[in-house]
């Protein structure tokens, strides 16, 4: 059990606004929330390939519809608040979404814009993933209860971000109390749990491609969603120490900084007591990232397949994962590589600061009953899922 937390429910078609009201609610909201939505259906959760294949439509395949619904509930249910950008064309997912939060605080929020200004925006910015905004506009499910409507067509981002802070403050409650305490798992378990796969290792040890290729290459689908979403949908409020030793040293964290993900410089000091930059995790961030780790959770528990990359920087992190997968079919993977391989890596990814992989190598708790290792210089990525997915068949 645990304290839940509010889920906001931005539901309108694509470039109705939705993103820039999250962000700037994210920026200035006097508590941290987490966005999570419909864009991380095409841009994480499913295979890459697949996702260029089509559009949002309500004859997509339900298992990402359903893989969506089962981590909003998961981070919530693990006391993140959530903004959530969707896009309600079907009855079915309404419904679904709606018994997946049955127990918790959920606002829904109408983000209508007239089509007009849709297809305004759509070429000027160009199409998003999702489709066309405008045939998008038209599908969507309309007998849907709202607790509060935002034009995001004629008032500005700011004007939409202030009015919803403003009601959510001081929304009526109707008896219902602002602070739930409910199952961190939802209460009804699938008869067949779907497969864990977590691949552990320091950054760009390949972890990443790994899991694209294991999505690529199994019979049944999986769902990617790890470390990396985390990071996606927290405010850069809480992401903002410079990753260059160097300038670490001389860095002031702003109010927020030390509440999120942040970077120690180099030691031995009083925070440090090793040679190399080490992260830290402030109280949001580590809610955060419990909060993934129970979306991965919820999402096995619906049935869903899961493969999944951590860097188990700290001890109870992996403690945490441990608890919550316990009761889960969980194949635990160490991905490790020799260190002249993660400089290579570090070097052509171009976006990790020189020492970045070698100071998550040597941070990471590693005392972990990995049931397979696999060392990425040695194998091709396609390799290294056949390994995987060859040891999962025999757990099965």
């Amino acid at each position: 059990m645990s304290i839940a937390g509010t889920v906001v429910i931005l539901n309108g078609p694509p470039h109705a606004g939705k993103t820039s009201i999250i962000n700037k609610v994210q920026s200035v909201a006097d508590k941290p929330y987490y966005a999570v939505g419909i864009d991380q259906l095409f841009n994480i959760v499913e295979p890459v390939e697949s996702a260029k294949k089509h559009h949002l439509s309500k004859t997509v395949d339900r298992l990402y519809i359903r893989a969506l619904h089962g981590v909003i509930s998961g981070l919530a249910r693990s006391g993140c608040d959530l903004l959530v950008d969707h896009t309600i064309l079907d009855r079915g997912w309404l419904d679904e979404c709606k018994t997946f939060l049955d127990d918790l605080d959920v606002i829904w929020v109408e983000v209508k814009c007239s089509e007009e200004i849709l297809v305004k925006r759509e070429k000027e910015f160009g199409q998003q993933p999702e489709g066309p905004a405008q045939e998008l506009n038209s599908e969507m499910y309309t007998d849907l209860d709202y607790g509060y409507s935002l034009d995001g067509g004629s008032n500005s981002v700011e004007d939409n971000a202030n009015k919803l802070l403003d009601y959510l403050e001081n929304r009526p409650m109707k008896g219902q109390p602002r602070a739930r305490w409910v199952p961190r798992l939802m209460p009804f378990p699938n008869e067949s749990p779907g497969h864990i796969v977590i691949l552990a290792g320091p950054g760009s040890a390949g972890k990443s491609t790994l899991c694209r290729t294991i999505q690529e290459l199994a019979e049944e689908p999986f769902i990617q969603f790890g470390v990396d979403t985390i990071i996606e949908g927290m405010a850069k409020r809480y992401m903002d120490t410079p990753l260059d030793p160097e300038s670490m040293k001389h860095f002031k964290h702003p109010p927020d900084g030390r509440l999120g993900l942040y970077y120690m410089p180099p030691g031995p000091n009083a925070d440090n007591p090793t040679r190399y930059m080490r992260q830290q995790l402030g109280p949001v961030a580590r809610k955060f990232m419990g909060g993934q780790l129970c979306a991965v959770a919820s999402m096995s528990q619906i049935g869903i397949n899961v493969v999944s990359d951590q860097i188990f920087v700290y001890k109870d992190i992996y403690d945490e994962a441990a608890i919550l997968f316990k009761d889960h079919p969980v194949l635990w993977v160490s991905v490790i590589a020799d260190i002249s391989i993660l400089e290579k890596h570090e070097r052509e990814r171009g976006d990790r600061p020189p020492g970045h992989s070698l100071a998550h190598l040597m941070q990471m708790y590693r005392d972990i009953p990995f049931d397979l290792e696999i060392d990425s210089g040695k194998l091709t990525p396609d390799n290294e899922a056949r390994l995987i997915l060859n040891k999962l068949k025999g757990l099965i």
